[in-house]
């Protein structure tokens, strides 16, 4: 597929398909799954994804393809797993929460986040990646 095409040429850690595999089976919960995939995808040292990151912020067509990649790529192969008429936002929180965690330890270079393995930030931050994707949002806005 063109998503597919995508993740191969820009070495995305983490393809669509992949994704998917997630959300329909494996150990642990969903939060923990999903974060666990990402994490230890975009962690990967020497893969490009942290250059097109990168790219994204300051170059606009870089943004618009990795915007489009999320959007019609991630978003709408993946929202129709969650079956619920906010799976798109409720995707969107999970992986704003991870990009941010990403960029906070990659980019950044928070020591706290950088010197914290891979297997205690999935404990960490899977309830509430949990509480985006299959938890009760009516309450809180």
């Amino acid at each position: 597929t063109k998503e597919e095409l995508f993740v191969a040429a820009h070495e995305i850690p983490f393809s669509p398909a992949a994704v998917r595999g997630v959300l329909e089976a494996g150990e642990g919960t969903l939060g923990e799954r999903v974060a666990r995939l990402y994490l230890t995808a975009a962690f990967r040292e020497g893969g490009s994804f942290e250059s097109l990151v990168r790219a994204a912020m300051t170059n606009p067509t870089a943004r618009a393809m990795l915007r489009d990649f999320i959007e019609q790529g991630v978003l709408d192969a993946l929202a129709p797993y969650l079956g619920t008429p906010d799976a798109r936002f409720r995707i969107m929180l999970a992986g704003s929460h991870l990009m941010g965690l990403f960029l906070a330890r990659r980019v950044l270079g928070v020591d706290a986040l950088r010197e914290a393995d891979v297997d205690r930030l999935v404990r960490v931050v899977s309830p509430t990646i949990d509480r985006y994707l299959t938890g009760d949002l009516a309450g809180v806005g």
